[in-house]
């Protein structure tokens, strides 16, 4: 393939894959904070839960300073992390990418 052949294809898997990847969050709530503890996230969390008329039980927290994101599930058993998707990452960066920083999985 020559060069602009790959960077077209390149350019249209991008264009392709960016609604796939904001699906993945779209029915999870995102909470913010600047150098969170586990305890504040669980807390925010937490109040979210409380705050919340719906049923939506998926939460991610992004941390600004650290640069990470980590994914909660809230059910019967109470709160767990999960892993986020690729897509999640992705999904998370581009909705941030004002911020000028990489949010990485933690």
């Amino acid at each position: 393939m020559t060069t602009k052949t790959t960077q077209a294809v390149l350019l249209l898997a991008s264009v392709l894959a960016t609604p796939a990847a904001l699906a993945h969050t779209a029915g999870s709530t995102t909470l913010t904070c600047n150098d969170c503890s586990n305890q504040q996230i669980a807390d925010k969390v937490l109040t979210e839960i409380h705050h919340q008329q719906d049923a939506n039980n998926h939460f991610i927290s992004v941390d600004f300073v650290k640069g990470n994101a980590q994914k909660f599930v809230v059910d019967q058993n109470g709160i767990a992390k999960t892993e986020l998707s690729v897509g999640e990452v992705i999904a998370l960066n581009q909705a941030y990418h004002h911020r000028g920083i990489y949010i990485s999985p933690k």
